[in-house]
């Protein structure tokens, strides 16, 4: 009992201290690095979310502050509702008050609070701007006078959007606000009428409120910039009947519409005079002036309403530019370019028409060979036929090529600027596919627009340089014959013929002549697979060698896949029955072969693999 409790409470020796020192070392350190790895992870995410999508920004924003909203308060102007700078066109603005009861001070009763969203211009596109403020005051104050002392915080929500058409929000009686933004375009994406995209965000109030309707006659389709009315009708809050009561003038919130490609506004009655619930004509109530689908929505205190959609057509032609198509580089002497003359067609407020009537252009050229005097553009369509303008034969020739509308006036004239140069590239062709030393051509081209063969090339033979591909790995050197290097060219087209690469890869083989150059992609694929012992054993009886499996091509290159290798010999034996060698490596792990326990024993190795040619060692025989 004695020596059994005495054991008990001699601890830990020596050693077992230090190898307790040493786990404890090994765990800190492995969470030492979890805990750095889990903080540059927890940045990393920080990182994204900074980063994270617009919409998903805006999603952050938006139905919160639509949630909040009052609905009589909604858009009521289009400002931001805060005092301080803003800046603008606006889109939509909610706000709402809040009543602190538990404040003991009675002169601190209402707050109000503003979220207004609006469209800045961008060098990029244009953004969308969330202004926001807040501020405490009176419990009998308006929240205007409240929210007049309040500077407004601003961030951007959205980027890269589109002016034209505009972002746009919807507010329908329900409660639901819709707010669509779309894509900012290229003036290119325009003239070829290409849609932008679009992705609305939609919210709901926690508490629709009593909304009321306007019933409006759409008014069918209208010219841009011209004037038009909109029969309107107030509803009363129950949608039974005409709102007679609805009466006097009205400010009324017109929203949706974009403005034009040449960034003029639509514009609005400033007030709209109603006759018990029913709007009485104004002279000019609406004048939209963006070419395409507009909705519009009216807004003014518990009313709202939506009209749409209104096809808005084109104006009359006003201007357009010319231009030459495509407009030649600087190219090469006596090089032909086919040309057209094309024309952009736009009304007073930059919309694209069709409405334009035939034109003769007439053409001009300094510098360079005859062209015709005149082309003509037909009614209604934007290109003229095609004709063709040839290079002067001397190297840095400027030429100078116009085009004017001298019968139709409107259009500005079309020019084109460029030099004669005397530089080729070479644009190089291969067929494939391509295995390791198997003999292939190449077709070169000379050319200067990137595309076509240069019929200036001189004809005849060229010596060409070749550079890029490597050797393989047991040191074979590509080759490159006569019938590669010496070259003879055709209308800007030769063939070098017989070239042999050895080494498995992807290269960019180059051929050049001088200052021209050209290069083409390859992928070099292994030739056949033979396998081989490595080594191949010796003959003494009972004797172990530790072997490895050998594979590759006649030029050293490995496979691009794994290989299963299966084992097998007359006499001895293997300490596996099968090896793999690994894609692109030439050999496999090692492995024991035994030779047979007596001498005199004629023994033959075999390695076999699908698609490689066999291995073999032997035939040998043992010795004691």
């Amino acid at each position: 009992m004695f020596d059994r409790m005495r054991a008990q409470n001699e601890g830990f020796t020596l050693i077992e201290l230090l190898i307790a020192i040493v786990i404890s070392g090994l765990i800190l350190g492995a969470l030492a690095t979890g805990f750095i790895a889990t903080m540059a992870g927890s940045q990393n995410v920080h990182d994204r979310f900074v980063e994270s999508h617009d919409a998903q920004l805006l999603s952050t924003y938006f139905p919160t502050d639509v949630q909040s909203a009052d609905p009589t308060m909604m858009n009521p102007d289009t400002t931001t509702g805060c005092g301080g700078p803003t800046s603008g066109t606006h889109v939509i603005r909610l706000q709402w008050t809040e009543r602190d009861d538990l404040n003991a001070d009675p002169n601190k009763r209402l707050a109000v609070f503003s979220a207004s969203y609006r469209l800045v211009a961008a060098p990029s596109g244009s953004e969308l701007i969330r202004y926001y403020c807040s501020n405490t005051g009176p419990a009998g104050g308006s929240p205007a006078t409240i929210l007049a002392g309040a500077t407004a915080a601003s961030h951007v929500v959205a980027h890269d959007l589109s002016d034209v058409p505009a972002p746009s929000a919807v507010i329908d009686p329900d409660g639901r606000v819709a707010l669509t933004l779309y894509s900012h375009q290229t003036v290119g994406e325009q003239r070829a009428g290409i849609a932008p995209y679009s992705y609305t965000l939609t919210a709901t109030m926690r508490t629709p409120g009593a909304f009321a309707k306007f019933v409006i006659t759409n008014p069918g389709s209208q010219a841009a910039g011209a004037s038009f009315n909109l029969a309107i009708t107030a509803r009363t809050a129950d949608d039974t009947a005409t709102d007679l009561s609805y009466t006097g003038s009205k400010t009324i919130t017109f929203t949706g519409a974009s403005s034009s490609p040449n960034h003029t506004p639509p514009t609005f009655a400033s007030t709209v005079l109603f006759n018990n619930g029913v709007s009485v004509l104004n002279s000019a109530m609406v004048t939209l002036v963006n070419a395409g689908p507009t909705t519009l929505n009216l807004l003014q205190g518990t009313h709202r309403g939506s009209v749409g959609p209104i096809n808005v057509t084109s104006g009359t032609f006003a201007a357009g530019a010319l231009q030459f198509s495509p407009c030649p580089p600087d190219t090469k002497k006596n090089m032909p370019t086919s040309l057209q003359v094309t024309r952009a067609m736009t009304d007073t407020y930059g919309n694209v028409t069709t409405s334009g009537g035939a034109i003769t252009v007439t053409l001009s050229q300094t510098g360079g060979a005859a062209i015709p005097g005149s082309v003509s553009i037909p009614a209604n369509t934007a290109t003229s036929g095609t004709f063709t303008s040839t290079n002067p034969g001397t190297v840095g020739t400027q030429i100078t090529l116009t085009g004017k509308s001298l019968t139709v006036p409107g259009y500005s004239d079309a020019t084109c600027l460029f030099t004669t140069t005397g530089q080729d590239a070479f644009l190089v062709t291969a067929p494939g596919p391509h295995t390791a030393g198997s003999a292939f051509p190449l077709t070169i081209t000379a050319s200067v627009d990137g595309v076509n063969p240069d019929p200036s090339y001189p004809n005849g033979p060229h010596t060409i340089v070749f550079t890029g591909p490597s050797s393989s790995p047991n040191g074979t050197a590509p080759f490159y014959p006569p019938t590669a290097t010496t070259v003879t060219f055709s209308g800007g087209v030769g063939t070098a013929s017989g070239i042999k690469l050895y080494k498995a890869e992807t290269v960019n083989l180059t051929a050049s002549e001088g200052t021209i150059s050209g290069a083409v992609s390859i992928a070099v694929a292994p030739a056949s697979m033979a396998l081989s012992f490595s080594p191949c054993p010796g003959t003494k009886k009972k004797q172990d060698t530790t072997e490895a499996i050998i594979q590759q091509d006649a030029f050293g290159n490995a496979a691009t896949t794994a290989a299963t290798v299966t084992l097998s010999a007359t006499n001895g034996s293997f300490s596996v029955p099968t090896v793999t060698v690994p894609a692109n490596t030439t050999q496999s792990g090692p492995f024991m072969y035994t030779t047979p326990s007596t001498s005199g024993v004629s023994v033959v190795m075999t390695a076999q693999a699908p698609g490689a040619t066999d291995g073999t060692c032997g035939p040998f025989t043992t010795t004691s």
